[in-house]
């Protein structure tokens, strides 16, 4: 028997949240839409009879800026515990991409606010940094079969830059907002 498809769920965040605190690394639920939905969705598929087996990555910010020495150990832990794989983002990449671009440009424009908009070129070349990161991050762990669905504004050039290397792939995009 080959193995099973498995559904690479590509976000922003992760459904888990990592807090640093003296130290020490511990992890909690992320909150949100997207979390509840599709853990719920998640679950569902975990119970079916219909799906055995079904395998899933979940692959998101961990919520934290990690130094590069505790990178590693970190991947392990959410790899092992909670099916994710991290994307590690410095301050200033979530900064310009995350505040800068998603919340100043995209948020206003999509929902037909563009006076609100505030535009800066740092944040369009952080925006398409991220994304590729997420990208790569992606290339690192897909396997033939895997589907790939990408989540939300955040994200939008993850599917085109995944085709131009993932010619035959199964990839989704869902977008959260209005348009």
């Amino acid at each position: 028997m080959g193995q099973c498809r498995r559904l690479l769920i590509v976000s922003n965040r992760l459904p888990i949240t990592a807090i640093e605190k003296d130290g020490e690394v511990s992890f909690k639920e992320s909150v949100g839409g997207l979390v509840s939905g599709l853990s719920a969705y998640l679950d569902s598929l975990r119970s079916c009879d219909f799906t055995p087996g079904t395998e899933y990555v979940w692959v998101g910010w961990p919520g934290i800026t990690a130094a590069e020495d505790a990178q590693n150990r970190l991947r392990e832990q959410l790899r092992n515990r909670y099916h994710a794989c991290p994307v590690f983002l410095s301050e200033e990449a979530m900064e310009n991409f995350y505040l800068g671009f998603c919340n100043r440009i995209i948020w206003p424009i999509f929902h037909y606010l563009p006076s609100f908009a505030s535009f800066d070129d740092a944040y369009w070349t952080h925006y398409r940094e991220v994304n590729a990161s997420f990208c790569d991050a992606v290339m690192k762990i897909a396997r033939p079969g895997d589907v790939v669905w990408v989540h939300d504004y955040h994200l939008m050039l993850v599917p085109g830059m995944l085709r131009k290397r993932m010619h035959e792939a199964a990839i989704g995009f869902f977008l959260h907002i209005p348009f």
